[in-house]
C-alpha cells in the first residue's frame, strides 16, 4: 500500500474519528442544553402559574375551581398537572399526551425531574400553592428523540470519502443550528406564555409587578408620580354563568382591547386574573389619573355585541398613588385593591385611596379571623324564634337564627359576620355547625309529640355550592327527618339574581322534598311570572311593612295586597314582624296564615324554645310570652353556596 494510499486513509480516518467525536461532543451538548433551558423555563413557569393559581381560587378552592382554571389552559396545549395527596387534575395536553409513568413520577418528585419513556423524554418542575395542600407541576417533552434521530444518520461506514464526511457535517451542523433554532423558540414561546394571560395576551399579574417597580424607580429619578389602578367589572359573573364562558372570554377580550387602546403608549395595562385588570400610569397628576379613571370607566360602559347579543358591564376602579400613599410595590397594590373593593362596595366607578378605608379592610380581616376561631371554638350557637298558625294558634314551627358570642366584644350582629363568612369561605363550615344543630333539635321536637317544621335560610351565593344538597340530604338522614319538615327560606333579591339558575336549584330541592319558602318579600324586585313558575310553599312578607301596619296606610295595604296574592298563587303567607295584638288581629282580618315576631318570643336558645313550646302546647289562642334571654338583634342565618 503507498504512502499517498495511506495518508489518504488516514486522513480519512482522522476526519472520520474527528467528526465522530464532536459530532457525539455536538450531540450530548444539545441534548444537555436543551433539557437546562427547558427546565430553567420550567422552573419560572411553574412558580408563575402556582401564585396565579393562588390569586384565582383562593385558599379553599373546589374540584370545580381547579378543573375550571385548568381549561383556560387548553387552548395553549400547556401540559400542566395539580396534586393533593394522591388525586391528579390535568390539564387536557396532559391528560392526551402524558404516559401514566410520567404522572406517578412526578407525584413523588418534590421540585423538578428528568425521565424517559421508550423514545420520548420529558422534563418537569413543582411548586407549591402557597396557603393550600395542593402542588402545580408543568411538564414538557424534550426533543432528545430528534437529536438522537440526526445523529443516528451520521453513522456511515467508513469506506465512505472525505467528501461524503465533509458534506455530511456541514449540512449536520446546519440541522444541528435548526435544532438549537427550533429550542430557543420554544423557549420564547414558554418565556412569553408565562408572561402573559393566555386568554387576552395582556401581561399577567407578575410582569406587572415589575413594570411597576421599574415604574416605581423612574418615578424616583425624575420626581414624579404614579398611579396604580385596579379595575373589576360588575356584572361579569351573572352574564358568564347566564351565557356561558364563551360569552365570558369574548367579554373579557374585548374589555381588555378597549382599556389597552385608552391608555398611553408608555403606560401599562395588565389582567390579574377573573374580570381584574390593573394599569400602571406612570409621571401623572390626580387630575390626569382620576380622568383617566373616568374614561376607562366610560369604555367598559358601552355596549358589547356578541353574537348578535348587546352585553352591559361596568367596572370598578381603586386608585393608588405612589409615593403619595404608599413607599412599596406590595402596599401600593394593596391599597388600590381596597380602594377598588370600597368603590364596588359604594356602586360608584372608582375611589381613591384613604387610610380609613383600609382601617375599614383591616377590620373585616381581623373579625374573619376571629370567626374562623370561633366556628373551632364552639363560639357559636343556633336560637330559634317560633311560628304561629293565626287561625288556630298552635305553633307549627320555629326559625334557626345563628348567633355568635364574641370573646370580647359580646354578640356580634349576623349583619356583620354572615358577608365575611361569605367573602372568607367559611359558609360551609356554618352550614354545617347548623344543619347539625337544628336537626337533632327537630329531632327531640318531633319524638315528643310536637307537629312543627323547623326553617333554615340561605343566602344569594347559597346557589353556587354544590355540596349543600348533600349536606341537607345527609343531616335528615342522620336525624330521621323528612324533608318535608325542612323549609329554606330565600330571600327575594337572591332569587331575582339569577332566576333561571335559582329556578333550576330550587325545583331540586323541591324535588327532594324541601319546603320552599321567599324571605323578606316586598323588598326586592320579584316578577309575577318568575314568583309563578317557582317551586315555593310560603312567602314571607318583610317585616318593615308589618310593624308599621299601625302606623302607616300604605304599609298596611302592601301587607293586604301580598296575602292575596300569595292566596291566589296557592302559597301560604308569614308575616314577620309582628310585635302586637292589634298588628295580629290587622293580619287577621287581611286572611294571614303564619305570624312569626317578638308579641309571641324572641329568638331564644332550644332549651328555653322546648318549656316555651311545652307552655303553649294544646293553646287555642295565641299568647305573648317574654323570652328568658336578653334581646338579641334578629336576622337570619345564611347557609353556604349551591350550584346546579
Amino acid at each position: 500500500m503507498s504512502l499517498r494510499i495511506k495518508l489518504f486513509l488516514g486522513i480519512l480516518l482522522f476526519f472520520a474519528s474527528t467528526l465522530s467525536f464532536f459530532g457525539y461532543m455536538a450531540y450530548d451538548s444539545a441534548v444537555q442544553s436543551g433539557t437546562a433551558r427547558e427546565l430553567a423555563l420550567l422552573q419560572d413557569l411553574s412558580g408563575s402559574l402556582s401564585r396565579d393559581l393562588h390569586t384565582d381560587i383562593g385558599d379553599h378552592p373546589s374540584e370545580a375551581d381547579i378543573e375550571r382554571w385548568l381549561t383556560e389552559f387548553n387552548s395553549l396545549h400547556l401540559a400542566i398537572l395539580i396534586t393533593s395527596g394522591n388525586r391528579q387534575w390535568l390539564s387536557d395536553a396532559a391528560r392526551n399526551e402524558l404516559p401514566s409513568v410520567i404522572r406517578q413520577q412526578i407525584l413523588t418528585s418534590t421540585k423538578s425531574g428528568s425521565a424517559s419513556v421508550e423514545q420520548l423524554s420529558f422534563v418537569w418542575d413543582t411548586s407549591p400553592v402557597a396557603g393550600t395542600p395542593y402542588t402545580l407541576s408543568v411538564i414538557h417533552r424534550t426533543n432528545t428523540h430528534e437529536v438522537r434521530t440526526f445523529f443516528k444518520r451520521l453513522e456511515l461506514q467508513l469506506i465512505l470519502s472525505a467528501l461524503i464526511v465533509v458534506w455530511v457535517a456541514i449540512w449536520g451542523t446546519q440541522l444541528i443550528a435548526s435544532l438549537l433554532e427550533k429550542l430557543n423558540s420554544q423557549k420564547d414561546k414558554l418565556q412569553h406564555q408565562a408572561m402573559h394571560d393566555a386568554l387576552t395576551n395582556l401581561p399577567n399579574r407578575a410582569v406587572m409587578l415589575d413594570r411597576l417597580q421599574v415604574a416605581m424607580h423612574d418615578a424616583d429619578r425624575s420626581k414624579s408620580e404614579l398611579a396604580l389602578l385596579f379595575i373589576d367589572l360588575n356584572r361579569f359573573k351573572e352574564i358568564n354563568d347566564t351565557l356561558g364562558h364563551h360569552y365570558g372570554d369574548l367579554l373579557l377580550i374585548e374589555i381588555s382591547r378597549r382599556l389597552a387602546s385608552g391608555i398611553r403608549k408608555t403606560d401599562t395595562v395588565a389582567r390579574l386574573g377573573g374580570d381584574e385588570f390593573a394599569v400602571i400610569l406612570g409621571h401623572i397628576s390626580d387630575e390626569d389619573a382620576t380622568a383617566m379613571a373616568a374614561k376607562l370607566t366610560n369604555m367598559i360602559g358601552q355596549a358589547i355585541e356578541i353574537n348578535g347579543n348587546k352585553l352591559f358591564v361596568s367596572g370598578s376602579i381603586g386608585i393608588a398613588r405612589y409615593p403619595t400613599h404608599a413607599q412599596d410595590a406590595n402596599t401600593l397594590v394593596q391599597y388600590a385593591d381596597v380602594a377598588m373593593y370600597a368603590a364596588k362596595r359604594s356602586g360608584i366607578d372608582f375611589i381613591i385611596y384613604d387610610a380609613k378605608l383600609d382601617e375599614y379592610s383591616r377590620e373585616k380581616l381581623i373579625l374573619s379571623n376571629d370567626l374562623r376561631d370561633a366556628i373551632k371554638l364552639g363560639q357559636l350557637s343556633v336560637y330559634y324564634q317560633p311560628k304561629i298558625d293565626i287561625k288556630t294558634g298552635a305553633v307549627i314551627g320555629g326559625e334557626a337564627l345563628l348567633r355568635w358570642k364574641h370573646a370580647t366584644l359580646g354578640f356580634i350582629s349576623p349583619d356583620r359576620f354572615i358577608p365575611l363568612a361569605e367573602q372568607s369561605g367559611l359558609i360551609r363550615p356554618l352550614t354545617e355547625f347548623v344543619l347539625e344543630t337544628a336537626m337533632p333539635d327537630l329531632q327531640k321536637l318531633l319524638r315528643e309529640g310536637h307537629d312543627m317544621s323547623f326553617a333554615i335560610n340561605l343566602s344569594a351565593v347559597s346557589l353556587q355550592d354544590p355540596e349543600l344538597a348533600n349536606m341537607l340530604l345527609n343531616a335528615v338522614k342522620k336525624s330521621h327527618i323528612p324533608p318535608s319538615r325542612v323549609v329554606l327560606e330565600i330571600t327575594e333579591t337572591a332569587v331575582m339574581d339569577k332566576s333561571i339558575q335559582t329556578r333550576e336549584v330550587l325545583q331540586a330541592l323541591d324535588g327532594l322534598g324541601f319546603h320552599i319558602s321567599m324571605d323578606d318579600f316586598g323588598t326586592g324586585h320579584s316578577s309575577l311570572v318568575n314568583l309563578r313558575l317557582l317551586p315555593l310553599q310560603e312567602i314571607k312578607v318583610d317585616r318593615s311593612f308589618v310593624m308599621n301596619m299601625q302606623r302607616n296606610e300604605d304599609d298596611a295595604t302592601i301587607v293586604r295586597t301580598i296575602v292575596n296574592l300569595g292566596h291566589s298563587l296557592g302559597k301560604k303567607v308569614v308575616a314577620e314582624g309582628v310585635e302586637s295584638e292589634a298588628i295580629l288581629q290587622t293580619l287577621t282580618s287581611f286572611g294571614c296564615d303564619i305570624a312569626q315576631g317578638y308579641y309571641f318570643s324572641k329568638p331564644i336558645p332550644f332549651d328555653t324554645f322546648k318549656l316555651w313550646l311545652d307552655a303553649n302546647s294544646g293553646a287555642q289562642k295565641t299568647a305573648r310570652l317574654p323570652s328568658a334571654e336578653p334581646v338579641i338583634q334578629e336576622t337570619s342565618v345564611l347557609l353556604s353556596q349551591l350550584a346546579k
